[in-house]
């Protein structure tokens, strides 16, 4: 007898546990239902927000970066042309250089040239931003050499103003080796290296050596001729200098009663020239008085390339 309330115990017992089982199962099928239900579209929703968020900062980042680059532009924009000299103004020199100086949309290059005539050539350019609208080539007094029109800020502000400004130290100067050859000769190779077929050539005192010889055998590579008090004029004749079409821009120093008064007399008999004499300037006028040097040597290139 109490083997059978036993069993049926067991069996009572067993048939419990099977429901209570199954019931916990269909609850928890029914639970992971709800839940595989829910959740995948919350997560499409968390991805969804998260996917703006990611572009909204993005698009913020992307707005920041246009924003600054705008500024930048804007600025340098201000300052892609230098402001004119006008003599009857009350202008500083330091301030037009500082400016073009500073100046972030211009090109600035440096080094040595392939070697031209044996010799390894020191050279210093700057370029504006735009298609340049003239080339000048810068020599230098013997006490002088490139740094000296980089420094005084003529490369910068005529590069400013358009114009592809190139200076260089002559064989012997500066970082520059001696040349076993005639200046003209130099001057001819030098210009090729530089891929210049035309171009002003600005030419104080010693540089004369090479500039005048140069003007007597092609005076047609010169766009135009700006001596500063060039040595070696008496090089060439009244008549030669006479026969020379090149326009030219005679400077010098009012306090230059040496060479410069000695070159004026000769290259004032060129055919096509403009005298400029500098007030209180001596032999390096255009050290001595840059702010009016710029102005005539602006005025000149710009009435050459209009």
């Amino acid at each position: 007898m109490s083997s059978t309330n036993q069993t049926a115990r067991m069996g009572s017992l067993l048939r419990h546990v099977t429901f209570k089982t199954a019931a916990l199962g269909f609850t928890s099928l029914f639970i992971a239902a709800i839940i595989f239900m829910y959740y995948p579209s919350e997560k499409l929703d968390q991805r969804a927000s998260l996917s703006k968020i990611s572009a909204k900062n993005q698009d913020t980042a992307e707005d920041l970066v246009k924003g600054a680059k705008a500024v930048v532009e804007g600025q340098a924009e201000t300052t892609q042309v230098c402001k004119r000299i006008d003599l009857e103004a009350n202008m500083n020199w330091d301030e037009l250089k500082s400016e073009a100086m500073n100046n972030v949309k211009l090109v600035q290059k440096k080094g040595f040239l392939e070697e031209i005539d044996n010799a390894v050539i020191y050279y210093r350019e700057v370029l504006p931003a735009t298609e340049p609208k003239g080339t000048l080539l810068f020599l230098h007094g013997m006490r002088f050499k490139s740094l000296t029109w980089q420094d005084l800020g003529t490369l910068n502000y005529m590069a400013c103003h358009g114009y592809r400004a190139v200076a260089v130290d002559l064989p012997g100067y500066g970082e520059s080796k001696k040349a076993d050859v005639s200046s003209a000769t130099f001057m001819t190779n030098l210009m090729k290296t530089l891929n210049m077929k035309q171009a002003v050539i600005i030419s104080p005192s010693m540089s004369g050596s090479f500039s005048i010889p140069f003007l007597k055998v092609q005076p047609e590579v010169f766009k135009g001729f700006v001596p500063v008090a060039p040595v070696g004029t008496n090089k060439l004749t009244n008549e030669e200098y006479g026969a020379i079409e090149v326009p030219t821009l005679i400077v010098y120093g009012e306090k230059d009663e040496s060479i410069g008064l000695e070159s004026l007399k000769a290259l004032k008999n060129l055919k096509n020239n403009e005298i400029v004499q500098l007030k209180e300037a001596g032999h390096a006028a255009y050290m001595d008085k840059p702010l009016e040097f710029h102005h005539h040597l602006l005025t000149f290139c710009d009435k050459l390339y209009a």
